[in-house]
């Protein structure tokens, strides 16, 4: 305690607001452990001037756009606040 600087007290207090919270604690970290790992799996990114021939832009690459096609990557975590 002496070397964080805290009292007996303070470990006291810290110990019992600690245990009060612990499960659900874990379970933020169960979830975001889970949402970490999903946003580096491999996704379709679209609209891409190379790649797999996107089939829903079949249409669009007749009227000239150049961005029908589809490749594998990894997509950048949305961060929403």
């Amino acid at each position: 305690l002496k070397e964080i600087e805290m009292s007996e007290y303070d470990a006291t207090t810290y110990d019992r607001f600690s245990g009060a919270v612990r499960r659900q604690v874990q379970s933020l970290r169960i979830i975001l452990d889970s949402l970490q790992a999903k946003g580096k799996e491999r996704q379709w990114l679209k609209n891409q001037a190379l790649g797999e021939l996107d089939d829903a832009k079949i249409i669009d690459g007749l009227t000239g756009e150049k961005a029908i096609y589809k490749r594998r990557g990894e997509l950048e975590p949305e961060v929403v606040i």
